[in-house]
């Protein structure tokens, strides 16, 4: 599969450029999400105004549509290139609109428009912002994506002079026809960006940038920037960067991830490494979370001359950080070297003076699983050292 190549022949990097997480919808679940939204991107054509056009020939007001109708809206997935959009069998009419032409003489009237056969194609991919280091959904029109289709110009002059000059002048119609379709290929890439690309980039800014998860006093961010991303197998798949780091003090992992594989057999599918959470478990070590001093509601006796009412206090630290491996279809945690001290606070530096020392190792297996709506399929897989849910 493809998306596994990508990420295992990936060589001479750093770990912090492999990713830790992905992201996959299938292409049809892409084409019914842009079904939706078909409504809209009619109703933004048909709230185009097209900008007034003055040269020394030819005046023309600002252009409005009286309608606009789209046949079919569909996305598909070119490999190595990104989404592709397509509006196609697209109808317009235009409002009457008010204009002057430098005929042999000046000739003012007005003009109303009717076009089939218009269709537009944009290339949708996900690209770093230079600026943030995030992904960013950005679409373009390449070569050949705007196709005008058939236009028929009507006019009406004031006088029959200019009437009779007008239907002479075979200029007219063809310089009318071009300012509308120029103006069009501009229009349209603005509307896709308003519609797909700006939606697009906010649910994009929440899975990169989640919100910072707080234990305790401290808190611990999650680093899902972009890696990667993978138009092949009738998919995008987005690779996320997946780790964890302080808030305080943010420091990258040394760790590596696994390698991640999509099946691509599901509308969705959400996979995440090991990595992610041993991330965040060296997080926690770093910063000390989970470790504490209690003093005991006890005291030593009077009588004891070496520390005569010293509070009893337990001392729990972490020797190692955490650990999490995903392996024979659950998910192991393992705490090693817990390590308890109990003894009593010398006066009057209050210094922990042992008694004797417990150390401690614990697993516990943890399963995950996303749920839905009664009704919808559901499905929960993990393979080797990676977690992998899909719906």
């Amino acid at each position: 599969m493809r998306s596994c190549v990508l990420v295992s022949v990936l060589t001479g990097v750093t770990s912090s450029d492999l990713p830790g997480a992905f992201t996959s919808l299938s292409v049809a679940t892409l084409d019914r999400a842009t079904q939706n939204v078909a409504q809209t991107i009619v109703t933004d054509l048909r709230s185009i105004a097209l900008p007034a056009h003055k040269d020394p020939i030819l005046q023309i007001d600002a252009l409005k549509f009286d309608d606009f109708t789209v046949g079919s809206v569909g996305v598909s997935a070119k490999v190595d290139e990104g989404l592709e959009i397509s509006l196609q069998d697209i109808s317009n009419t235009v409002a009457h609109t008010h204009f002057c032409a430098g005929l042999p003489l000046k000739c003012c009237g007005e003009l109303w428009a009717s076009s089939t056969g218009l269709r537009f194609t944009g290339l949708t991919k996900i690209v770093v912002d230079d600026t943030t280091g995030l992904g960013q959904v950005v679409t373009t029109v390449p070569t050949g994506g705007f196709s005008p289709g058939n236009i028929e110009i009507h006019h009406k002059m004031d006088g029959f002079l200019c009437e009779a000059a007008a239907d002479a002048a075979g200029f007219l119609n063809g310089a009318i026809g071009d300012i509308v379709n120029k103006a069009l290929e501009v229009a349209f890439p603005l509307v896709i960006a308003e519609v797909v690309d700006k939606p697009a980039n906010l649910i994009l800014g929440h899975l990169e940038q989640p919100p910072a998860l707080g234990l305790g006093a401290e808190k611990f961010q999650l680093d899902n920037s972009f890696v990667s991303v993978d138009y092949s197998n009738n998919r995008l798949t987005h690779f996320q960067k997946g780790e964890f780091k302080s808030v305080a003090k943010p420091k990258e992992s040394r760790k590596t991830p696994a390698a991640l594989t999509v099946a691509g057999q599901s509308d969705v599918e959400l996979g995440f490494s090991d990595y992610v959470f041993n991330t965040l478990f060296d997080a926690l070590k770093a910063e000390h979370v989970g470790e504490l001093a209690i003093d005991l509601p006890i005291k030593t006796p009077s009588a004891l001359k070496l520390c005569a009412g010293c509070p009893v206090e337990v001392k729990v630290a972490f020797k190692k950080a955490g650990e999490c491996t995903f392996m024979g279809g659950k998910a192991t945690n393992q705490l090693g070297e817990m390590k308890f001290q109990i003894g009593v606070k010398t006066k009057p530096l209050g210094v922990l003076a042992p008694l004797f020392t417990v150390t401690v190792d614990a697993a516990a297996d943890i399963a995950f699983a996303l749920t839905q709506d009664a009704g919808k399929r559901s499905e929960e897989r993990r393979v080797g050292k990676e977690c992998r849910s899909r719906w």
